[in-house]
């Protein structure tokens, strides 16, 4: 206590000599020295200020001079240049950029037009060459098959092709002629034959049954019907053989005639293509004028295209000096206002030299200001620490007050003490079996951890091997689809190639059964046909004979009136069986008939064109199938590799910008938990089209464990993650773009933080400065805008 009394009665003292001064009076003096002061420096400034526009006013006027001269001397090498483009017409004010823009921008697309014209034009005429080049070859072709039939024709017919119709008619007339002589022939051969053998065999009259007497008169009768049927076979060989030979002519000529047909369709093809060619030929004319044409128009627009581009090299120059010009002559206007206005009569030295007399007073002022200032703050100090030492001793007396309690405390806290040393004895006696307890529960746990690490790696393995399995599943099921739709296609084409070859087949099959037909059928079965019937007529005119020969014998041989009911039945019925095979005759004959039509519509139909050019056709289907075909493998082909090609250029880019991203976080993160972060890519193939990728943000901690960085982080290093990403995206895709916008940057950070996020937006500004390590220039500065 006494101690601080002591304190109390120094400082006391010490404030006792310590002088009273008024520094309000001082100051106001201060103040006012300061007044003038600043009136000094505002003339001064003023004084500067109009000998800096005087060096101003000389400075513009020279480069004003500069900049006329250089303008003069553009306006005069491009005067070429605008005399070109507008001629007589009177030329724009400047500026000139946009009416120069304007003017190429209408010169290029006009250009442009008289481009895609021309290309249209030399595509049309070349088009033209190839549709003559083609013609020309069809015709030749034509003109050669012509003269290849028209030499067959002749070879089978020994005749012009348009004679060949007539001489085939001539031809039918002379076989038919030929073969109805023949039939009666033939049926006369046959019908003494048969007599000869029946009276040979039965020695009686073949048509009236008669016996004869003796045998001699059956050999004189058959001698005599054999002289008669001697006589036949000469003319029937002569008749056969005139037969046999119009028959070959026949043929001949029909073959003929179908070539003369297709000579007919031939020369009618050669006349539509002739008209064709010549068409084509105008057309290739007309086209080559265009082209010359539009060449032309292309040759003036490529020369006012540089005139053009000649102007727009200096007229961004020419435009700049002129304004450059206009701003000078402006601020010279200024400067020379600014000049007549000045009234004052002292110099800038004059006025400097007064400002520094007056800072020297000022000066004085301030520093007897700050030492009063001083002593006032150390007798505020001293009267501080005086009343601290009252405050001292006040507490020092009650300090003396709680001592007694504090003993009494502290006795039981003694107590209290003993028995926590006696728990603690009791404590260590039983750690050592708790720390055994404890070691075990640790390994086990331990143990149990490592087996759910592995089982989670395993489920994890598992789970990402079902995931891949099932996006490949979804990759060959959408594949599957597009080959099933691709096979079903492939399908109906074989399908339709298959019936076309089917009909081809069928139609190859009928066209020689018809020319069997067409060669056979007015030959053998003509006359088997004419044979039978004939023959048929002679048995059935015989059978009457016999028959009218009986009933007049039992007529006049007076037989009974039942014998002679029988034979009038017999002969009814032989008269029904002659009016039924004469209806079946007439049938026939009309069969016969509808068949001929059928012929005639079957030869037709193997001359039209389908028929004709049914190997052509059939060619050029398989040559479709087969360009269909080798055109999806080739877009499968292609598919795959711009599939490839994407990858690979996708791969390329997110190597180049987690390296800029570790390369940023390395430089401007200022801990050791998160050693870097990268950017992971999971494809997800959505279908054989699409390909569409995941990306998940991953950060990298020691011992190189990839975690996935959401819900892991912090505000802050969310923040800087997302600066960075984007600054490794900008310089990947961005090229020289090197700006980037923030918008409320320090959203979601505490207080603290705040800075330390500006001193990453510095580090990663310097971090990204124009200059790599290198010395390499790599753009800009790098500039923020929030």
């Amino acid at each position: 206590m006494e101690m601080y009394s002591a304190k109390m009665a120094q400082i006391e003292k010490e404030i006792a000599k310590l002088p009273e001064v008024d520094d309000n009076e001082l100051i106001k003096k201060r103040d006012n020295e300061q007044n003038i002061l600043d009136e000094l420096v505002e003339k001064c400034g003023k004084a500067e200020e109009f000998a800096e526009i005087e060096k101003d006013f000389e400075k513009k006027l020279s480069e004003l001079k500069i900049n006329k001269e250089k303008f003069e001397q553009l306006s005069k090498r491009h005067e070429s240049n605008w005399d070109a483009l507008y001629g007589d017409a009177e030329k724009p004010l400047p500026p000139w950029t946009n009416c120069v823009s304007q003017i190429s921008e209408e010169i290029r697309s006009r250009l442009n037009f008289v481009e895609n014209q021309l290309k249209n034009a030399q595509l049309s005429a070349q088009e033209s060459k190839t549709n003559v080049k083609h013609l020309m070859d069809e015709e030749q072709k034509l003109n050669a098959k012509i003269l290849v039939l028209e030499e067959q024709i002749f070879e089978e017919s020994a005749c012009e092709p348009e004679e060949i119709s007539k001489r085939l008619k001539e031809v039918r007339i002379q076989l038919k002629k030929a073969r109805k002589k023949l039939e009666p022939i033939n049926a006369k051969i046959v019908l003494y034959d048969s007599w000869i053998e029946e009276v040979n065999e039965k020695s009686c009259c073949p048509l009236c049954e008669r016996k004869f007497p003796s045998k001699s008169e059956t050999s004189s009768f058959s001698q005599k019907l054999h002289d008669v049927s001697i006589s036949f076979p000469n003319e029937q060989e002569n008749l056969e053989k005139l037969v046999l030979k119009s028959e070959e002519q026949e043929a001949k000529l029909a073959k003929a005639d179908v070539l003369g047909c297709e000579l007919k369709k031939m020369r009618v093809d050669l006349k539509d293509v002739e008209n064709k060619l010549e068409i084509a030929k105008n057309k290739l004319e007309a086209s080559e004028d265009i082209v010359k044409e539009k060449l032309e128009g292309q040759k003036e627009l490529s020369k006012n295209m540089e005139y053009v581009t000649a102007l727009q090299k200096d007229v961004g120059i020419m435009d700049s000096l002129f304004e450059t010009i206009q701003h000078l002559e402006k601020e010279l206007s200024k400067l020379k206002r600014s000049l007549t206005s000045r009234s004052d009569n002292e110099s800038y030295a004059e006025l400097k030299k007064k400002c520094v007399q007056q800072e020297t007073v000022v000066r004085d002022f301030a520093r007897q200001v700050d030492e009063i200032q001083k002593a006032a703050n150390h007798k505020n100090s001293l009267r501080a620490e005086l009343n601290k030492i009252r405050e001292q001793r006040v507490s020092l007396g009650e300090s003396s007050a709680q001592a007694a309690h504090i003993s009494d405390t502290i006795k039981q806290k003694n107590i209290e003490l003993s028995e926590c040393e006696e728990d603690i004895s009791r404590y260590r006696r039983e750690y050592p079996i708790a720390k055994s307890k404890l070691e075990a529960v640790t390994m086990e746990r331990t143990q149990i951890n490592d087996e759910l690490r592995q089982e989670e790696t395993k489920m994890m393995t598992e789970m990402n091997e079902l995931k891949r399995k099932h996006q490949t599943m979804m990759q060959l099921n959408e594949r599957l689809e597009m080959l099933t739709t691709t096979a079903n296609e492939l399908t109906l084409k074989r399908d339709y190639l298959r019936n076309i070859n089917q009909q081809i087949e069928d139609f190859n099959n009928r066209k020689i059964q018809l020319e069997l037909k067409v060669s056979n059928i007015d030959g053998s079965q003509s006359k088997l046909r004419t044979l039978q019937d004939q023959l048929t007529r002679l048995l059935i005119e015989k059978k009457m004979t016999e028959l009218e020969d009986e009933l007049d014998t039992l007529r006049r041989l007076g037989a009974n009136r039942q014998t002679l009911k029988e034979a009038t039945h017999s002969l009814r019925k032989i008269n029904q069986d002659l009016d039924l095979i004469g209806k079946e005759f007439t049938r026939i004959s009309a069969v016969l008939g509808e068949n001929d039509l059928r012929l005639t519509e079957s030869s037709k139909k193997l001359m039209t064109l389908d028929i004709v050019n049914a190997e052509n056709n059939y060619r050029n289907v398989v040559l479709e199938q087969k360009i269909i075909e080798e055109t999806i493998k080739d877009l499968e082909k292609y598919r795959k590799c711009f599939d490839d090609s994407l990858l690979k250029f996708h791969q390329e880019k997110m190597t180049a910008i987690n390296e800029i991203i570790d390369e940023l976080w390395r430089r401007v993160y200022n801990s050791t938990d998160i050693e870097t972060i990268r950017i992971r890519s999971n494809t997800n193939e959505s279908s054989a089209k699409n390909r569409a990728y995941d990306y998940t943000v991953l950060m990298v901690q020691e011992g190189g464990k990839e975690i996935d960085m959401r819900g892991r982080c912090s505000a802050g290093q969310k923040m800087l993650a997302s600066l960075i990403i984007r600054i490794a995206l900008a310089e990947v895709f961005g090229g020289l773009c090197s700006m980037i916008a923030l918008d409320e940057p320090t959203t979601n950070l505490d207080d603290g933080k705040v800075e330390g996020m500006a001193d990453v937006l510095v580090e990663l500004i310097e971090a990204r400065q124009a200059v790599d390590e290198n010395g390499q220039i790599r753009g800009r500065q790098m500039q923020v805008r929030i």
